[in-house]
């Protein structure tokens, strides 16, 4: 596990700062399409090849990823619906409905692409 910020130039950072760390991985999770596309916009420079070398995911689906080549593989979440939830519970708890702690589960679907 690797901590950095969420931007795409914390990708970058990350990606210049752990080179040869990385390089022995085989693949890379990245919490934001960002930080995975900061990665993916250097690491060919650097003789790894995506996928073949080492497999990229990012996370959110940001429409930015049309830009990038390769097409990064991520996860997306339907933000609607978790929102809506969190506002219901917010709601409950302002209006003193809710007293229990409440834990939600909500689908993710993985958008394959060519970065695995």
């Amino acid at each position: 596990v690797h901590k950095c910020g969420m931007t795409f130039e914390d990708g970058r950072d990350l990606l210049l700062n752990n080179l040869d760390f990385l390089k022995t991985y085989d693949g890379i999770y990245c919490q934001q399409d960002k930080v995975a596309l900061g990665i993916l916009s250097l690491i060919e420079k650097y003789n790894v090849k995506v996928p073949q070398d080492l497999k990229i995911v990012g996370h959110d689906n940001l429409e930015l990823i049309d830009y990038f080549y390769p097409k990064l593989t991520t996860v997306k979440e339907n933000f609607e619906v978790i929102t809506l939830e969190a506002l219901k519970y917010l709601i409950d708890i302002i209006e003193e409905k809710e007293e229990e702690k409440v834990q939600s589960v909500f689908e993710s679907i993985i958008i394959k692409r060519e970065t695995t």
